[in-house]
């Protein structure tokens, strides 16, 4: 688990990487963190399934097949886990669905 948000109020970005490589992680976003944070954003850089350190129900290795149609609910929970009511969404190539999909299923939690 992630700590809790709290200590910094503003802006949230939630970065998400490529979905087309197994080897992209939210690492990929390590150069982008910096300035935002000093800009007053607080960084998400979420590990979607699969990818990184992450899982999903305790498999290491996760096809995008398996979860992409619940993308969505994947931001969500992490939204919700890390008391993140809004965020701004920054996604590479192949995640901006998951952005389309937010917008559609949960727009209230776009900023």
């Amino acid at each position: 688990h992630a700590p809790k948000v709290g200590a910094r109020h503003g802006p949230v970005a939630m970065m998400l990487h490529a979905l087309d490589d197994p080897r992209q992680t939210a690492w990929l976003w390590v150069k982008f963190a910096r300035p935002l944070y000093e800009s007053g954003f607080s960084v998400v850089m979420l590990d979607l399934p699969g990818f990184g350190g992450s899982t999903m129900r305790n498999q290491d290795i996760t096809e995008v097949g398996q979860w992409h149609h619940m993308a969505h609910l994947v931001v969500q929970s992490a939204m919700d886990e890390l008391l993140v009511d809004k965020v701004h969404v920054v996604a590479a190539r192949g995640a901006w669905d998951i952005f389309v999909q937010l917008l559609q299923s949960a727009p209230h939690r776009l900023a």
